[in-house]
């Protein structure tokens, strides 16, 4: 889905993966949240565009953890929007997700997957001028049962 509908635009998609180690936890639902996101950076950016993937490790409060960042040069959005996208059907405006096939899932869809893993997401935006969507997994935990539900 993603090769086509960046394809389509003429959008180019830039990794920049750094070499990092296992995440013990639900691989196809942070697949998912990559996913999620990287569609969402498709579909709010300008035709001939670019979109950029990356990884880190970064240590936070002496535990390690993996930096994801998806980076798109879209419309942006504004500060006073940022609250309002990572709940349910919440769409920032509602004649671009009608126009965008969107139902205001996706990004809470990520944030409870993110959550589940003891992870954090945030956003970098302003409107007009881009968009930048981080979370973080920590790596070497287990994932409980009761996490794990939330993921599946």
């Amino acid at each position: 889905m993603q090769e086509s509908s960046a394809t389509n635009k003429d959008i180019e998609i830039s990794t920049n993966l750094a070499d990092l180690p296992d995440i013990v936890g639900d691989a196809e639902r942070i697949g998912q949240a990559i996913g999620n996101l990287l569609n969402n950076a498709i579909k709010f950016s300008k035709k001939s565009g670019k979109v950029i993937i990356e990884t880190k490790c970064l240590d936070i409060e002496g535990k390690e953890n993996i930096l994801f960042s998806i980076t798109d040069y879209g419309i942006g959005i504004s500060k006073a929007d940022h609250k309002k996208l990572f709940k349910p059907f919440s769409q920032i405006d509602t004649s671009l997700g009608r126009e965008q096939a969107g139902t205001g899932l996706g990004l809470a869809i990520v944030r409870g997957i993110i959550h589940a893993h003891r992870g954090k997401v945030w956003i970098d935006s302003e409107s007009g001028n881009g968009t930048t969507f981080y979370f973080t997994i920590p790596t070497g935990q287990k994932v409980t049962e009761k996490e794990a539900s939330y993921i599946r």
